[in-house]
């Protein structure tokens, strides 16, 4: 039977999934920050942001190693698997992922192939990138370089009219025509080596996610210490410098934004396929 989801419900999926992890983590000495936007959400309304439908994480890169080499011979919760760009091959995203394997997510008016998509915990790296802001900033531009062109391949263009959006348009199939040799997995393996670059030193001065097209590259110092901060009646880890990463991503962080701004990811088709119809 396939059911639409309500947003409480899928909300509720995925707080599951994060209490899961939390748990795992917390069994196999594993170190993970709550991030983005969901760090917001427990700072500033102590759970989700009422627009927001998704569940973001930070973890050490050696930390996130470990976790995909681990999972599957410790995970006790048969409704959540882990995605990575190299076990599933219709996985697209320089991050890793779990997910619930019983719902599906209907975005076919985004993608131009083939894309698993299930209620998600979103984990990204924090990568090491080095102890000079220059070459910090070098490592993010290369990663993201590489994520651009994959996503030229992965997603579908706008097919808003207007003379602006038709150059955009043209431009986008132009560079879809060069890039028709190149594997999107090519793409994502060489984002995840530019990544790797200073993984196997101590932490670097300077750390962050280094595909993210927003240069988000911190202090190493930031997160050498953790609290645990309020979400959805829960408990989960923060870095104790909460403040200064808030800040330096989105400015004036306790102040809400125009309401314009105020959207999701485009949950609208979400469903729950129970398992003997998958």
């Amino acid at each position: 039977m396939k059911r639409k989801l309500t947003i409480h419900e899928i909300r509720q999926i995925e707080l599951d999934i994060l209490k899961y992890f939390h748990k795992f983590c917390e069994e196999n000495n594993l170190t993970y920050y709550l991030a983005y936007g969901t760090l917001l959400g427990a700072v500033r309304h102590k759970g989700f942001i009422p627009w927001d439908d998704d569940i973001d994480v930070h973890m050490p890169r050696k930390d996130l190693e470990k976790l995909v080499e681990i999972f599957n011979k410790k995970n006790t919760n048969k409704n959540i698997e882990i995605l990575t760009i190299y076990n599933n091959p219709n996985f697209y995203m320089p991050l890793v992922r779990l997910v619930n394997k019983n719902t599906i997510i209907n975005r076919d008016n985004i993608f131009d192939i083939k894309c698993d998509v299930s209620i998600w915990l979103d984990i990204f790296p924090l990568d090491n990138m080095s102890d000079d802001y220059k070459k910090a900033l070098s490592l993010n531009r290369k990663a993201k370089t590489f994520r651009w062109l994959a996503n030229q391949k992965i997603f579908k263009f706008n097919t808003n009219t207007n003379s602006s959006q038709r150059i955009k348009n043209i431009f986008h199939n132009i560079i879809k025509f060069f890039l028709r040799p190149v594997s999107v997995e090519y793409l994502m393996k060489k984002i995840d080596k530019i990544s790797k670059k200073y993984m196997q030193q101590d932490m670097t001065k300077y750390v962050g996610w280094a595909a993210n097209f927003k240069a988000n590259i911190y202090q190493s110092s930031y997160f050498k210490e953790r609290l645990l901060l309020d979400f959805e009646g829960n408990k989960f880890y923060a870095p104790k410098e909460y403040d200064k990463i808030l800040t330096e991503y989105f400015g004036n962080y306790m102040d809400l934004p125009p309401m314009d701004a105020r959207v999701g990811h485009n949950m609208d088709e979400v469903y729950w396929i129970d398992s003997d119809q998958k």
